[in-house]
């Protein structure tokens, strides 16, 4: 029979800071003895001093939770007397609860905005006793990191679950739609909610945002209203994200990032699975295969959202992967590889996530093995990492060595990763650099002290970066010399940002964004695979040439100009691969020519005439006449072989002005041939 909670206290060392930890006990104290059961936590107290050390041991180290404590502490001593699973399910119970209330004063006076601002209150009290309930098992002991992190996206799960249908109801009582089944407004309704990242593996951090794409299929849903279902929908998602993220007094419940839908920066709150599935099968990217990975329905329409992640498998999972596809695959890795961040590493600062060996390259490690045996073995298609690696071992895919070591860092670094969240209910990854804090860390962590700690964090590092370098060990890393370039995903990487900045480009955010936006096949020069692919590969190359411009900034963004007038890609991607001298030629007309940049970016087509070999045919009359006559002999309209005799003369221009730009003719010479 499993044991309450009280019966799982074990002693806790102090913590570092003890004047703050009396502090803090005394306020809870003074608290404590104005409940109604004063007389029986005083009893507990005083006769369990695992209770108190534990108690201290919170209130020195974790500020959140603190607060939690101090705001519910009839709750804490509920819990105590719960065994683990019944402090979950009780919660789960309380969830479901505040839909039944909900859905019982839908036709009251209540009106929808006083009704979603009492959701979002009991909602956010919730959170409060959900971090309680994670923290107090997990610092006893009583679950290990699987069970914490699969009990935190359950309780996500339930959460947005209950939202979803609330705002539902909410939609019928305002006369938008029908709602077929009251008990559950999500069943056949045709709008769904699809889990990504941490939450769609079942993964989610103490901290965590969630990752959510919102989809609505048009042939099922029941619409009534007066303006579109796309407005309607869209609506009810940016309820959502109102109800998990906005801050109220109780703070909030999740940071919702809705960054991972379809072309993000373009494209509304909530798709038509119509729209999102054209967009996978035409301009879908292989990061964005590897995100679909963990993609699972949590609220609404759960049966049409499989059905839509069943009708993408063939572009998750492809049987055969081309070589154009695992070049990509391999130049994102080549992205997030820095030998710079390793050749500087310091253990004090250090990102457990993004940093050099941390959850990071574990989770791509296994997504890219993944993508590309997935199409053929299901067996390894599952979401979760730690299962992942597992099937990817037993499936003879990776060796025993590479599964167990990646496994013991990932716990290892996602136990460091909460203990950091934990502390004041931070998004943060960050080995703290203040020297109290980060012995606070440490002690809360269960290392005697911070060398400790940094001896375990340097150990798993250099496990996790031993195997991940051997992923594409044929892959020349694109980032060495310059640090992190990684543009892949939907978010800015802080040390991509960084090394931008190194680069010269002060609004890195906007080159990022900029970058980022190519991927997403805004031009018509990015919209082929191949395109992306070819640039994928060339972006750290095309950065350095204009980075060693006098005006980075300036020409990067002519570049960009140019690109989006583009007619077609490949060729000229291709083209600079073979070629980089040409890059470089460009990056210098930008920055020092205004008629020749102007030129070129609104006839993008002249480009050709840069590696033309003709120039010193430039000065014999003969060739220009023959050269002008080929031309317009195909033409018999005058007012076409005007305007092909202007383009003619100013392609000969263009490339006069080029060859004087370079210093291979004088200007007097350039005067003559003009």
């Amino acid at each position: 029979m499993q044991k309450k909670l009280f019966d799982n206290l074990s002693e806790l060392p102090k913590p570092p800071n003890l004047p703050k930890a009396t502090e803090k006990y005394n306020q809870f104290y003074s608290k404590l003895k104005k409940t109604a059961n004063s007389k029986l936590y005083i009893g507990y107290i005083n006769n369990n001093a695992n209770l108190r050390n534990f108690l201290e041991h919170i209130f020195g180290i974790s500020d959140f939770l603190s607060l939690c404590l101090l705001k519910n502490i009839d709750y804490f001593f509920y819990l105590l007397n719960q065994t683990p699973e019944e402090g979950l399910n009780n919660l789960l119970l309380e969830i479901d609860e505040v839909f039944l209330y909900y859905s019982k004063n839908l036709n009251t006076d209540i009106s929808s905005e006083n009704l979603n601002n009492m959701l979002m209150k009991k909602l956010r009290l919730i959170k409060q006793k959900k971090a309680l309930l994670l923290a107090i098992n997990d610092l006893t002991k009583s679950w290990n990191l699987c069970e914490i992190i699969k009990y935190l996206s359950s309780i996500a799960d339930n959460i947005i679950k209950t939202s979803v249908n609330c705002l539902l109801l909410d939609s019928w009582k305002k006369k938008e739609i029908n709602i077929a089944n009251f008990a559950n407004p999500g069943k056949n309704s045709g709008y769904f909610v699809l889990a990504l990242g941490k939450l769609g593996g079942k993964e989610l951090n103490y901290s965590s945002d969630v990752d959510l794409i919102s989809l609505y299929d048009i042939n099922k849903i029941d619409y009534i209203g007066n303006k579109t279902p796309h407005d309607c929908y869209v609506k009810i998602t940016k309820l959502l994200v109102k109800l998990l993220s906005d801050r109220t007094e109780d703070g909030y419940v999740f940071r919702t990032d809705f960054r991972l839908r379809p072309d993000a920066g373009a494209t509304p709150l909530a798709l038509s699975v119509t729209a999102a599935e054209t967009y996978y099968e035409s301009i879908g990217q292989n990061w964005e295969r590897a995100a679909m990975i963990k993609a699972r329905p949590i609220g609404g329409d759960i049966n049409s959202g499989n059905e839509f992640i069943n009708y993408l498998k063939p572009f998750i999972w492809r049987k055969n992967l081309d070589y154009a596809a695992i070049a990509d695959i391999k130049s994102i890795k080549r992205q997030i590889d820095t030998k710079e961040m390793n050749a500087n590493f310091q253990f004090i600062g250090h990102n457990v996530k993004l940093g050099p060996g941390g959850i990071r390259e574990i989770e791509f490690f296994t997504q890219t093995q993944q993508l590309i045996y997935g199409g053929r073995d299901p067996s390894i298609r599952t979401p979760s990492t730690i299962s992942a690696l597992t099937e990817l071992e037993r499936r003879n895919y990776i060796t025993k060595e590479a599964k167990e070591e990646l496994i013991a860092s990932y716990i290892f670094f996602r136990i460091i990763e909460h203990r950091i969240q934990m502390i004041a209910d931070e998004q943060s990854h960050i080995i703290p650099t203040n020297t109290s804090k980060l012995i606070s860390l440490a002690v809360f962590s269960g290392f005697e002290n911070t060398q400790s700690l940094e001896e375990e964090v340097i150990k798993y590092k250099n496990n996790v970066q031993k195997h991940y370098k051997k992923l594409f060990k044929d892959s020349v890393p694109l980032g060495s010399n310059h640090g992190n370039l990684v543009f892949t995903g939907s978010e800015d990487d802080p040390e991509t940002l960084n090394s931008l900045q190194k680069l010269g480009f002060q609004n890195s955010k906007n080159i990022s964004k900029i970058i980022r936006e190519w991927h997403h096949s805004r031009y018509k020069a990015t919209r082929s695979n191949r395109a992306r692919e070819i640039l994928t590969d060339m972006i750290p190359n095309i950065l350095f040439e204009f980075s060693r411009t006098s005006n980075p900034e300036q020409s990067f963004k002519k570049f960009d100009n140019f690109l989006s007038k583009l007619p077609e890609g490949v060729q000229l991607f291709s083209l600079f691969q073979s070629n980089p001298k040409l890059l470089k030629l460009l990056a210098e007309i930008f920055v020092t020519s205004p008629y020749l940049s102007e030129f070129l970016e609104n006839s993008p087509n002249v480009l050709d005439v840069l590696i033309s070999d003709d120039f010193k045919k430039l000065n014999d009359v003969r060739f220009l006449e023959k050269d002008l006559f080929n031309l317009l002999r195909h033409y018999s309209n005058f007012q076409d072989i005007l305007d092909k005799s202007r383009k003619w003369a100013r392609e000969r221009r263009f490339q006069i002005g080029i060859h004087l730009l370079r210093g291979q003719i004088t200007g007097v010479m350039s005067s003559k041939l003009y």
